[in-house]
C-alpha cells in the first residue's frame, strides 16, 4: 500500500493590520485586497485610516501580497515572506510615496569563466514588467540601482538569456534601499566558444541594433573569407557570437549611416587584409573591444557616380561602396540599389579610392581625382571569384555631351534663369552655388522648359545638376552676371 503526506498548511491563521495614508493624512473607507496561496480577501479602511484582518495561507511558508489602488489609478503593492511560526504581520500603504530605490548586483559566468557584455534585464513584481538593465564588466559582474517607485518591497526579477535564446531567470524579495546578490551560470553544457565585445565610440552612446556586425571565417580548403554570421548591436554596443569550432575569423562593425561614423574591423583597419584575425588558443571565451570612428567628410562641388556589378554565384547583395581619401580615412559610404548604382555627392576636390564591402578577394582598387563641379562617373566595380576588379571614365564638367540632352540659358543670366528638358521622362533638377550650398531643386517634366527666378542669387558660377530615374548624375555651369 502506497502512502502519501499530507498537504502542508500553517499552523494558525495570519493576523495582518495597517494602515492607509496620504502624505501624513489618513485614507479613510480604503479597499485593501490581499492574495497568496490559499489567500484571496479584501478588506476596507475605517475612519482612521486603519484595516485587521485574517489570512488562512494554504501553504506552510511562502509570500503573500497585499495591494491597493494608488492616488494616480495605478496599483501600489507590498509584499510579505512568512513561515510556519508567523502569527501576524504589519503592512502599511503610503499613497504617492516619493521614489524610493534599491541595489541588484550579481555575476553572469560560462563553464566557470566570467562572462563579459551580458545583457541582465529586470522587473518588479512581473517578470513582464521590465524597468530597466545593466551590462556585465570584463570580470562578468553588473551591479544597478533600480528605482521602485511607491513600492517599498516586492519581488525583483532578473534575466538574462541562454545559448537557445530561452530566458534563464532568477527573482529575489527586495526592500528598500537594500540590496539583493543573483547570479547566472551561461549555457549550462554548452561547449561553444564565444566571440564578444562592444562597438565603440568616444562621442556615441551605442543603442539596440545601431550597428550591424560581420563575422568572416577563413576557408581552409578555398583559402578565403566566407560570411559566416551577420547580427545587430544590443545596447551598449554589445555583441556575443557563438562558434562550434576555434578557427580564424575577421569581424567588421558597420554603424547605421545616420550616425556619420565609419565601418571599421577589428585591429582598428579600413581594410579586410590588414585587420587582426581573431583566434581563441584554447580559450573559450574572446572578449575584445572594436573601434570605430567619425567621418571626416567635408562637403564640396563634386559628385560621383558608378556601379558595382556582382559575378559571383552566391553573391551578396546589396552591397556597400566606401569612399576613402588620401590618407586612406573613410569619408563617406553608400549601399547600391537594386541595379547596383551608388552616387556619392557634395564632395571635395581631391583623391580619393574606393573599396567594396567584399572580403578575401585580392583587391587593388586604383586612387583617382576629382575636380571642384565635376561628375566623376562611368566608374564600374566589378566582382569575381578571381579578385575585384576596377574601370573608370571621368567625365567632369562635360558640356558637349549634354548640349542636346540639358539646355541652360541664357548663360550667362542675370534675374532669370531658363532651363529647357528635351528627355521623354521626368528627372531631377538640383542647383548649387560654388559652395555647394542648394539654391533650387524641381522636377523637370518631360520636354519641358522652367523659368526660375535668379534676382535673390549672387553672382557667380552655378552647377545645374539632372538625375535620371537610377540617380545618376549628369552636369553643367552657367554664370550669373
Amino acid at each position: 500500500m502506497a502512502f502519501f503526506g499530507a498537504p502542508k498548511f500553517a499552523s494558525s491563521a495570519i493576523d495582518v493590520s495597517g494602515n492607509v495614508t496620504q502624505f501624513g493624512s489618513v485614507i479613510r473607507f480604503q479597499k485593501v485586497y490581499f492574495k497568496g496561496a490559499g489567500i484571496d480577501t479584501n478588506t476596507t479602511t475605517d475612519s482612521r485610516g486603519n484595516y485587521n484582518i485574517k489570512l488562512f495561507p494554504s501553504a506552510n511558508e511562502g509570500i503573500f501580497v497585499g495591494f491597493t489602488k494608488n492616488c494616480l489609478g495605478d496599483t501600489l503593492s507590498l509584499f510579505k515572506e512568512y513561515g510556519p511560526i508567523t502569527s501576524s504581520a504589519v503592512i502599511n500603504f503610503k499613497l504617492c510615496e516619493l521614489i524610493q530605490s534599491t541595489t541588484v548586483l550579481g555575476r553572469v559566468i560560462y563553464q566557470g569563466n566570467p562572462l563579459p557584455n551580458s545583457v541582465v534585464r529586470f522587473s518588479f513584481n512581473s517578470q513582464n514588467n521590465l524597468v530597466d538593465s545593466a551590462v556585465t564588466d570584463s570580470n562578468g559582474y553588473y551591479v544597478k540601482t533600480l528605482t521602485v517607485a511607491s513600492q517599498s518591497s516586492g519581488l525583483l526579477y532578473a534575466s538574462i538569456k541562454s545559448c537557445d535564446e530561452q530566458k534563464i531567470v532568477k527573482s529575489s524579495f527586495y526592500s528598500v534601499n537594500d540590496t539583493c546578490n543573483l547570479n547566472f551560470k551561461y549555457c549550462v553544457g554548452g561547449n561553444f566558444k564565444i566571440l564578444t565585445g562592444r562597438v565603440i565610440n568616444d562621442n556615441i552612446h551605442f543603442k539596440q541594433n545601431d550597428v550591424s556586425l560581420l563575422l568572416y571565417e577563413y576557408d581552409q580548403r578555398t583559402k578565403q573569407l566566407q560570411l559566416l554570421e551577420k547580427q545587430n548591436s544590443g545596447i551598449e554596443g554589445v555583441f556575443r557570437f557563438l562558434l562550434t569550432r576555434g578557427n580564424q575569423y575577421l569581424l567588421k562593425a558597420v554603424p547605421k549611416n545616420s550616425l556619420s561614423v565609419s565601418p571599421n574591423y577589428f585591429g582598428n583597419s579600413l581594410y579586410w587584409n590588414r585587420a587582426e584575425v581573431i583566434s581563441f588558443e584554447g580559450d573559450s571565451i574572446r572578449d575584445i573591444d572594436l573601434p570605430v570612428q567619425s567621418l571626416t567628410r567635408t562637403a564640396g562641388t563634386a559628385d560621383i557616380t558608378g556601379t558595382v556589378t556582382d559575378q559571383r554565384v552566391h553573391r551578396f547583395k546589396p552591397h556597400t561602396v566606401y569612399l576613402l581619401n588620401n590618407i586612406s580615412e573613410i569619408v563617406d559610404y553608400a549601399s547600391c540599389n537594386e541595379t547596383g548604382r551608388f552616387q556619392f555627392s557634395n564632395l571635395p576636390a581631391g583623391s580619393y579610392t574606393m573599396h567594396t564591402d567584399v572580403v578575401g578577394l585580392p583587391t587593388n582598387a586604383p586612387t583617382f581625382t576629382v575636380e571642384p563641379n565635376s561628375v566623376f562617373s562611368k566608374y564600374t566595380i566589378t566582382i569575381s571569384k578571381q579578385g575585384v576588379s576596377y574601370d573608370s571614365e571621368a567625365l567632369g564638367s562635360n558640356e558637349i555631351e549634354m548640349e542636346n540632352r540639358l539646355s541652360v540659358f541664357p548663360t550667362p543670366f542675370e534675374n532669370e534663369l531658363k532651363i529647357q528638358s528635351n528627355f521623354q521622362q521626368s528627372h531631377s533638377l538640383i542647383i548649387k552655388d560654388i559652395s555647394g550650398k542648394i539654391v533650387h531643386e524641381a522636377t523637370l517634366l518631360p520636354f519641358s522648359t522652367s523659368a526660375i527666378s535668379t534676382a535673390l542669387w549672387e553672382r557667380g558660377v552655378y552647377v545645374v545638376y539632372r538625375f535620371d530615374e537610377n540617380q545618376v548624375g549628369e552636369v553643367t555651369k552657367t554664370i550669373k552676371r
